[in-house]
């Protein structure tokens, strides 16, 4: 395999700093990049990893920041648990008259098994390819176009109330690195969207504690059977050989149904309201009118504070189902949520 890098190169009409945000902010790398990421920090020495399904077959990314020039490049490097290699990949923006340019350089690649089809060149290049080209592009054309909504109706409300106009100066001050993120792009686009990918932890958590302490009873109780009540040791023996066979599978299942059940539920939002697909067996799918909306709540359980996530609550019109809850949600998606389906939306707007 060549040990040629594999370079991509994009343009950009944002500025450096929206990029840079866009790169380095877990919360928006999962809308271009992969929304399996739980957390990203550009600080050197961080770590992080997260699974990746393609073909059926587990991919778990782990990846090592390795250096960082705030707003002109990280590095960081990856590897794929239980496979040789290490691969690099640098990401390095530059200011131009358009807006940013960015060079992503990968290398690595031929450290890894050219007998596994996801590890050769060609399918880094169109992945690398993808992404940056097409998914990060879309992501920030739409950050660009919220943004210059924004300050169009910004405009008019200064004219409207006669505002002074801003210091030029001012206003052409290129954003600090430690500036707030850029506003993100609407949630009203009409596409499916996963919940975020930290809730299978929480799920996972909390499905393997109460399984555990369930699994206990008749461990103990079969123990204290056999050393006081008398139970013959090879009743004993075989007892707590079928309890392991079965608290073993009921782990086994409390690990592993969380990721099933997140890959199946999906939702999307557009003007008319919110819709839920759900579902491994039996799918469901839920449409809730902004219409049927009487009020929205969204709560969080110590676990789900612990990594920013809330439970979306909508209480509808009507007695059968009337109230629905969609759990998993990042916590600003929540709230984002809940102002959408506010039923009094559309009189504010006026």
């Amino acid at each position: 395999m060549s040990s040629e890098p594999i370079v991509v190169e994009q343009s950009f009409s944002v500025q450096p700093e929206a990029v840079w945000q866009a790169i380095t902010t877990s919360s928006l790398m999962r809308q271009w990049y992969f929304e399996q990421i739980e957390d990203f920090r550009p600080e050197v020495g961080f770590e992080t990893e997260f699974d990746i399904e393609v073909s059926g077959r587990i991919f778990r990314h782990q990846w090592k920041v390795t250096e960082v020039v705030p707003v002109e490049s990280i590095t960081y490097t990856w590897r794929y648990e239980g496979f040789p290699g290490l691969g690099s990949t640098e990401w390095k923006l530059s200011k131009i008259d358009e807006g940013t340019k960015l060079v992503l350089t990968s290398t690595g690649i031929e450290s890894f098994s050219s007998d596994i089809p996801e590890f050769t060149r060609e399918r880094g290049i169109v992945g690398w390819e993808y992404f940056i080209q097409q998914s990060l592009s879309s992501f920030l054309n739409q950050v660009r176009r919220a943004s210059s909504t924004a300050e169009a109706g910004g405009a008019a409300v200064a004219d409207r109330e006669q505002i002074s106009k801003p210091d030029p100066a001012v206003e052409a001050r290129p954003e600090s690195p430690d500036s707030e993120p850029p506003e993100l792009p609407s949630m009203v686009d009409g596409e499916e969207h996963h919940v975020d990918p930290r809730s299978v932890r929480v799920a996972r958590f909390t499905g393997l504690s109460v399984t555990s302490l369930i699994a206990l009873v008749p461990l103990i109780l079969i123990t204290v059977g056999w050393v006081v009540g008398g139970l013959p040791s090879a009743v004993y023996l075989a007892l707590f050989g079928v309890w392991l066979v079965l608290a073993t599978t009921a782990l086994s299942f409390a690990y592993k149904w969380p990721a099933v059940h997140h890959k199946r539920l999906r939702y999307l939002v557009d003007e008319g309201g919110l819709r839920i697909r759900r579902g491994v067996f039996w799918r469901t799918v839920i449409w809730i009118p902004i219409s049927r909306v009487q009020h929205t709540d969204f709560t969080q359980g110590p676990l789900q504070r612990r990594f920013d996530l809330a439970t979306l609550t909508v209480h509808t019109a009507g007695t059968a189902g009337a109230s629905i809850s969609l759990a998993g949600l990042e916590h600003t998606v929540a709230v984002r949520l809940c102002d959408h389906l506010r039923p009094d939306r559309a009189t504010d707007a006026d």
